[in-house]
């Protein structure tokens, strides 16, 4: 029986394939035969199918987000039956008995008729965060902070999005220069494309994908600002540093990580390259990292 690919869930949602006999590589970029350049939390090459007759085998080609089979982590190669379900980056494929001539959507083609990517510096770089940071479902939000750049201040002070310190009162007037401002990019559609051009690359925004509303997240995090050392000292803990959560998170205990996100499904920031946006989610397992790739083929 020969089997087809139809892509049920993701920003190629209704395309379909049938892999050509031998192997078929899967991705974002250069390298894949197909390519699915929507996806950014791809790979370049993520997975590969080896076909051979009627048989399907798929193994994940190092991807940096993996590959899993219903639900299953890839870790080597597996054969394919009919009604299983491919997780890889955003998108999820589903095997299908084979129809004579599977359509081939538009934007899903193979590597030779692919065109070649512009070149592109930062600005477009941080304009493809945009683009992956807008896909995130629920209410969208950013913490940015003044201490890394205190034009923070200017900036929202300009916008029409709704805004506030994480701290309160006299402190808040203190520190106004160099506090940390949690922004609603809900509130303002033009808001995450300013934010986004003004600090991508500068480590100076943490982004916050949640189902609450602004005054409910403010509260949450008011409670993370301070922490306690083990030696009972009470110190300011800049979680909204990029540089600085990701340690955090990947240090936590599930109860730790628990308490932290509270009502919050995912922290977004840049990665140390701003080339890379990563997510930290919390999944059955654990703390769940993505990256997704910002750089095209060409940039420079």
């Amino acid at each position: 029986m020969s089997f087809a690919l139809a892509i049920s869930g993701g920003p190629h949602l209704g395309a379909s394939l049938l892999p050509a006999e031998g192997l078929t590589k899967f991705g974002r970029s250069r390298g894949a035969d197909f390519l699915l350049p929507a996806d950014r939390f791809l790979s370049p090459v993520h997975f590969s199918i080896q076909r051979q007759g009627d048989e399907f085998r798929i193994l994940d080609a190092g991807s940096r987000n993996g590959t899993q089979v219903n639900g299953v982590n890839l870790d080597e190669a597996k054969a394919l039956a009919e009604g299983d379900r491919i997780f890889a980056g955003r998108s999820i494929f589903q095997v299908l008995r084979a129809s004579p001539t599977p359509p081939l959507a538009p934007g899903l083609v193979p590597l030779a008729k692919q065109p070649a990517a512009h070149a592109a510096d930062l600005a477009a770089i941080a304009k493809r965060a945009c683009l992956v940071l807008e896909t995130e479902p629920g209410n969208l939000f950013a913490i940015l902070d003044a201490a890394r750049d205190a034009a923070v201040v200017d900036l929202l002070e300009a916008s029409r999005a709704q805004w506030r310190s994480l701290y309160e009162g006299e402190r808040a007037a203190e520190l106004r220069v160099v506090a940390p401002y949690l922004v609603s990019l809900t509130s303002d559609p033009a808001m995450l494309e300013k934010v986004i051009r003004f600090g991508w690359g500068r480590g100076l925004a943490v982004f916050i994908s949640t189902g609450v509303p602004f005054e409910q997240l403010r509260s949450h995090l008011r409670q993370l600002l301070i922490a306690t050392t083990p030696a009972g000292e009470k110190r300011v803990f800049r979680f909204y540093d990029p540089r600085v959560l990701p340690v955090y998170l990947k240090a936590s205990s599930p109860m730790e990580l628990s308490k932290f996100f509270g009502s919050i499904v995912a922290f977004l920031m840049e990665d140390e390259s701003p080339e890379f946006l990563v997510s930290f989610r919390r999944g059955a397992e654990g703390l769940k990292r993505e990256v997704a790739e910002l750089k095209e083929d060409g940039d420079t």
